[in-house]
């Protein structure tokens, strides 16, 4: 699994374990539906900071929201704090 594959299972499982949905979470990083799910199927890259909100916002630790990433087959930093894109 690349690491956009274990982050979006980590988000929609926390999602789901609440009831919530990705327009919830979108809005709660003030970001459009659309925007939101780009970034969940790597159209778009992830902020640190957004992950670091939303993790708050779901009331996780980041490393919660992360786990996994260690065994990640593809994981690489982009530039300004960005999460790099991963295959799609």
């Amino acid at each position: 699994m690349t690491y956009l594959e274990i982050l979006r299972a980590n988000i929609g499982a926390e999602l789901g374990r609440r009831g919530l949905h990705q327009k919830d979470a979108a809005r709660a990083l003030g970001l459009s539906n659309a925007t939101f799910s780009g970034k969940l199927h790597g159209r778009s890259a992830f902020k640190l900071v957004e992950l670091m909100r939303l993790a708050a916002w779901l009331g996780i630790s980041f490393s919660r929201l992360t786990e996994g990433f260690d065994a990640a087959d593809e994981l690489s930093p982009g530039a300004d704090g960005d999460v790099a894109q991963g295959a799609a």
